[in-house]
């Protein structure tokens, strides 16, 4: 009875065996290393199964060298491809395209480091600039799209919202001399409500158009002066009441900056001037 017992142990332990062998021999049958000749003068080296890439390998395209992971015959998993150009991807594939994360360089000092799709930088990622100029923030379809911030060489900071690659939105842009704009933007310069504050204390709040003041706005100074009413072009035009440093305050029409048309000058002292001036000069009262 023991000899029985061991026998058959033995027996099965042959078939446990011989099942592993057949599992390996059929698994090296159905992906193999070999090399494939590809449409548009490609070639392959690597793992093929039913026909296709599959598994590891390296791939010589019409573009550059591929090594990576291949799946049903396109670039899946992760992967290197370097470019005729230099250039030079190294991440995560889907399709035959950058999905997911990964990092692109080009020899002129370009990087991009972040999530991708289709091809394309999408999500959140860095770019790096040729010049050295940085963008972090949230890419569409290959543009700057949402929020971030983008760095330029001059040392100005912008940090808002972007759309399509342009400043689009809400967004704070700090100039590198102590300036600052707070405020709406549209196709890359400031348009709607916005306050720019210069570093010497100045500060416009009112409308902006072609990155312009443009509108009605209120100008005030660290001195005490203001100027509240209608703007052209960072210009006082129009109706507009301006209160200087010596307490004067005149209420009336601009042009370019100075006092134009019919208005009304009221002096600290109480004395009141009505009258029409011309280029900043009393013409006639």
């Amino acid at each position: 009875m023991k000899c029985f017992k061991l026998a058959l142990g033995y027996f099965k332990m042959r078939i446990a065996l011989s099942s592993v062998f057949i599992f390996f021999t059929l698994a090296s049958f159905s992906q193999r290393t070999d090399t494939l000749y590809l449409p548009y003068g490609q070639t392959y080296w690597g793992n093929v199964s039913n026909g296709k890439q599959n598994g590891n390998g390296i791939m010589l395209c019409t573009d550059g060298k591929y090594t990576g992971e291949f799946k049903n015959g396109k670039k899946e998993g992760n992967g290197t491809m370097e470019y005729k150009n230099g250039s030079i991807y190294k991440g995560h594939w889907k399709n035959d395209f950058p999905n997911g994360t990964g990092l692109f360089t080009r020899p002129s000092g370009y990087c991009y480091n972040g999530e991708w799709k289709d091809g394309k930088p999408a999500g959140e990622g860095e770019m790096r600039s040729d010049s050295g100029e940085v963008y972090k923030g949230h890419f569409k379809a290959g543009f700057f799209d949402g929020h971030g911030t983008y760095t330029y060489l001059s040392g100005d900071v912008y940090d808002g919202a972007f759309h399509m690659g342009k400043k689009e939105g809400l967004g704070i842009y700090r100039y590198a001399n102590g300036d600052s704009y707070n405020g709406n933007w549209k196709n890359n310069v400031r348009d709607g409500e916005g306050v720019y504050t210069w570093k010497t204390g100045n500060v416009y709040s009112g409308h902006w158009a072609n990155d312009k003041a443009n509108g009605v706005g209120i100008m005030k100074t660290p001195a005490g002066e203001t100027y509240n009413g209608h703007w052209k072009d960072n210009l006082w035009e129009g109706k507009g009441t301006a209160t200087n440093a010596d307490g004067s305050i005149f209420t009336g029409t601009y042009h370019k900056g100075a006092r134009n048309g019919r208005g009304v000058l009221r002096e600290a002292n109480g004395k009141v001037t009505k009258g029409k001036w011309k280029d900043g000069k009393l013409i006639a009262k």
